[in-house]
């Protein structure tokens, strides 16, 4: 039994966004095992403050791109998420850390680990 045209259509949304989530609850798992604090959401439309995994997931789902800001000491950060593309590629930008602070080199650590596991999905469930 093959799927109609609009159930393949469903079943790659349904993947993109399970991809997408993964790889921002990841992101911000990382990123408070790390010590960065998450800040909130820029949708766009304002700033939510949001301090939890689970907030920062609806305030970014619940639009086409968002900014998730981080912090650690005086240090803010800043990462780009923009949906609706391959689910994988979803991290569009970030900051770059300072290598010469601890706080830097953390944050880029971070970015780097997020990026690998972006692939990894990238490579294992392949573009949609």
């Amino acid at each position: 039994m093959s799927l109609t045209e609009a159930q393949n259509s469903a079943v790659k949304l349904s993947r993109r966004s399970a991809n997408e989530k993964m790889i921002v609850r990841y992101l911000c798992e990382q990123a408070t095992a790390s010590g960065f604090q998450i800040r909130g959401v820029d949708n766009g439309d304002g700033f939510d403050f949001a301090d939890n995994v689970d907030d920062v997931i609806d305030a970014v789902f619940a639009v086409d791109e968002a900014a998730i800001r981080f912090k650690i000491n005086t240090r803010r950060y800043t990462v780009l998420i923009v949906l609706g593309n391959c689910g994988w590629d979803c991290v569009s930008d970030c900051s770059v850390g300072n290598k010469e602070t601890p706080e830097g080199v953390a944050w880029n650590e971070l970015m780097d680990r997020v990026s690998a596991y972006s692939d990894t999905i990238e490579q294992t469930m392949g573009a949609i």
